[in-house]
């Protein structure tokens, strides 16, 4: 059955309630249910309640990734380890500029698989960052410049893997097969090269930073001059009040002022250890076993063994503390799972709605040699955007554009670039999709301020990708 323009309302439903709200999960829940309602109208509930069963099913190892690294970064903070970290890379990371080079490096650096790069170098960085006055949010969009998009642009990884198989299914070889084809494509994916080599330009301020992440960074700018005006990291009870009254008054509302509180929380708590070895150690374990296995649930899981192996014998935790802290750290990323969950279903949904393939007849009428780069890209970044599908959206537009790019003249190359290129934008934009949701979960801000803060950065590179892509369907297409 076809829609038509009615396939578009849980999206905008999604959209609409989150801007409303400030929230993720229910505008993600609540414009699944629309997307079912449209689907089996009075019978939507119980294929509703059957869908999200299913989702929790399939994704099974998505829920049991994010619990157990819940657990870890709980275990690394309880351990004092990643108090030790901060500490040594404070010294190392004396400047602001330093400390976010520092962390876009490692971005480069782990491109295996964009959930380990989100969540390891997140962890890793957050305490280093709040010292220098830097905000949560610049620290997210630093840290998501690279996530997917080193991915993307090195052949060693999960996207890669995924995406190379798109072009083989689409007979798109170099030397015989898909992955010569996807390392020929990669001087086509601009998108992502140009949201990697942006971050420096923010980070030195080249580019000045604008919209709303300014008035974040004023705010963590003067919490730690005030915290390094008294002595840094505070023991005494009557400073870390006024510490706190003072980022009560600075905050705009409660929500703000708790989410200073957190992180002053975090930065004052009294820890044993504190030997940051505690910290790097179980990171490079997790990091190399997931290389090693290409699991990264195997390698979170070996990760946690490490540490039980490493914390009891030094008597930093009780095997009943190790315990505890494994339970807490799960629970801490429940409302994660759901999240995803959710977002999951909606995508569900809409593939069941024929959302692309609505989006894409209605603007097949502007496609020629010269338009089909710029399309193509703009589409599938639109449809990534709001389905929260990076992979997705590719995979139902490569059988589709590809016959295009054949009938136009255009090379194939080129336009499986832009795809892959437009599920890169997707992966770094969408702010309800579970690569923004590990970032945040690192970072501990919301999937809102997220949008709010982070995404009116990603414009300079988008642009400057729609250029690129005009540009050549002009002259070479």
């Amino acid at each position: 059955m076809e829609y038509g323009i009615i396939c578009l309302l849980p999206i905008l439903v999604v959209i609409v309630t989150a801007m409303i709200s400030k929230r993720a999960f229910e505008p993600l829940a609540f414009g699944s249910v629309v997307g079912y309602i449209i689907l089996y109208k009075v019978g939507f509930f119980g294929e509703w309640v059957t869908a999200y069963l299913s989702v929790i099913a399939d994704n099974a190892w998505f829920w049991l990734l994010f619990f157990l690294f819940g657990s870890v970064v709980r275990l690394l903070t309880a351990s004092g380890g990643a108090l030790g970290f901060t500490k040594i890379g404070s010294r190392i990371a004396k400047t602001r500029p330093r400390a976010l080079m520092i962390t876009w490096v490692l971005g480069l650096a782990i491109f295996i698989d964009d959930f380990l790069n989100n969540l390891a170098i997140g962890t890793a960085m957050k305490g280093i960052t709040d010292r220098l006055g830097i905000s949560r949010h610049l620290l997210a969009y630093v840290v998501n410049s690279t996530g997917a998009s080193i991915c993307v642009i090195v052949p060693v990884s999960t996207w890669a893997v995924f995406m190379q198989g798109l072009y083989e299914q689409q007979g798109i070889l170099v030397n015989g097969t898909g992955l010569g084809a996807f390392i020929a494509a990669i001087p086509y994916m601009w998108y992502p090269m140009a949201v990697i080599l942006v971050a420096p330009f923010y980070i030195f301020g080249i580019i000045p930073l604008y919209g709303p992440i300014r008035k974040e960074e004023r705010l963590a700018g003067e919490a730690a001059l005030l915290m390094e005006s008294n002595g840094g990291l505070s023991k005494s009870d009557a400073l870390s009040a006024r510490f706190e009254n003072f980022i009560l008054c600075k905050a705009a509302d409660e929500e703000e002022a708790n989410e200073f509180l957190s992180i002053i929380n975090e930065t004052k708590e009294e820890m044993k250890g504190s030997n940051p070895l505690n910290f790097v150690i179980p990171l490079i374990a997790i990091t190399g076993i997931t290389i090693y296995t290409s699991d990264m649930l195997i390698g979170v899981m070996i990760g946690l063994a490490l540490m039980f192996v490493m914390y009891i014998p030094q008597k930093i935790m009780k095997i009943g503390d190790y315990f505890d802290n494994l339970v807490t750290g799960m629970c801490d990323m429940m409302i994660i799972n759901c999240l995803v969950s959710a977002y999951f279903c909606l995508q569900t949904a809409n593939d069941q709605l024929g959302v692309a393939e609505y989006v894409i007849s209605k603007v097949y009428p502007l496609m020629n040699a010269s338009t089909l780069p710029i399309i193509a890209f703009l589409v599938v970044s639109a449809l990534a955007f709001v389905t929260g599908s990076f992979w997705g959206m590719p995979a139902i537009a490569f059988p589709i554009l590809i016959p295009l790019a054949a009938m136009y003249g255009n090379n194939p190359l080129v336009i499986g670039a832009a795809i892959v290129s437009a599920g890169a934008f997707g992966s770094s934009a969408c702010f309800y999709g579970d690569a923004v949701t590990l970032v945040c979960a690192a970072t501990n801000i919301k999937n809102y301020d997220y949008a709010r803060t982070v995404i009116p950065l990603l414009g300079v590179p988008l642009v400057l990708t729609l250029l690129v892509y005009i540009g050549y369907g002009i002259f070479f297409a």
